[in-house]
């Protein structure tokens, strides 16, 4: 993983003279490999400056390329503290004194690390739209995710997937009592042919279908009714979501938040 953090690094450092990130300042730019944190706080405060849509791209790019390079610093940081060892390379502009605080490679599971790297490159997407760099983003996660795989022992997660849930809950406040009897029953039909559905449809009455999408492969294959699939396609729920709040946007007590998709299961 190391070989391909740096060629990344190299990929955001190495930018041609048509790139949209020369438009800012030139020390601006000069901190890119030392200090993201100041560029992104920078960054953010332009992307509120204004409209989004009228954010000049230089800026939004700014925004995606220090939050790649933070991400850069968090997995380096994170692979030494695990290995006990240094692993940028001797030219490395970035000094050890510049790193992310040690604390985020430590922790009760000692994988603080991923979870900030993982919200550094999310943020970049919800908040900048990844401006060009989506595959390196992409890059990234794939990466960590295959690093949590690789770690992890086939026996453990055998056991972490039979501790989770199997599916999610069904109305799991609803009382027997309250559900209400259907007296008017709708005529259902088991994956009807189209020549068949065509055929319902001249007659103007409703047709419950069943079955139908059997074939999809969210059903079976990559099963969204499975939390345990979903938890470990976002990185064992890592992955942040953007979430509306409230009834209706007119409402006074409506809002938006950012959360991990774990918590967004857990509401």
């Amino acid at each position: 993983m190391q070989h391909a953090l740096q060629q990344t690094f190299s990929a955001i450092a190495a930018n041609d003279k048509s790139d949209p990130i020369n438009d800012c300042p030139a020390s601006v730019l000069a901190l890119l490999p030392s200090h993201p944190d100041p560029l992104i706080a920078l960054a953010h405060s332009k992307l509120h400056t204004f409209s989004f849509a009228s954010v000049p791209l230089c800026w939004r790019r700014l925004y995606t390329d220090a939050s790649i390079a933070k991400a850069i610093a968090l997995i380096e940081h994170g692979l030494a503290h695990l290995d006990g060892h240094d692993p940028r390379p001797a030219n490395s502009k970035r000094k050890r004194s510049e790193d992310p605080d040690q604390s985020l490679s430590s922790g009760p599971s000692g994988e603080a690390w991923i979870d900030e790297a993982v919200k550094v490159l999310d943020m970049a997407a919800i908040m900048a739209g990844a401006a060009g760099r989506e595959a390196i983003i992409e890059q990234l996660l794939s990466g960590l995710q295959s690093y949590l795989k690789d770690k992890e022992p086939p026996q453990a997660k055998r056991q972490r997937v039979e501790k989770s849930w199997d599916s999610f809950p069904i109305a799991p406040n609803m009382e027997l009592s309250k559900i209400p009897v259907i007296q008017y029953p709708i005529q259902s039909a088991t994956a009807p042919s189209m020549r068949a559905f065509e055929t319902h449809m001249k007659t103007a009455q409703p047709l419950l279908i069943k079955e139908a999408l059997d074939h999809w492969p969210a059903v079976h294959e990559r099963p969204w009714s499975s939390p345990a699939y979903l938890l470990d396609q976002t990185l064992g729920g890592r992955r942040l979501i953007p979430v509306e709040i409230g009834r209706s946007y007119t409402d006074d007590d409506w809002g938006q938040s950012i959360i991990t998709f774990k918590d967004f299961m857990q509401r």
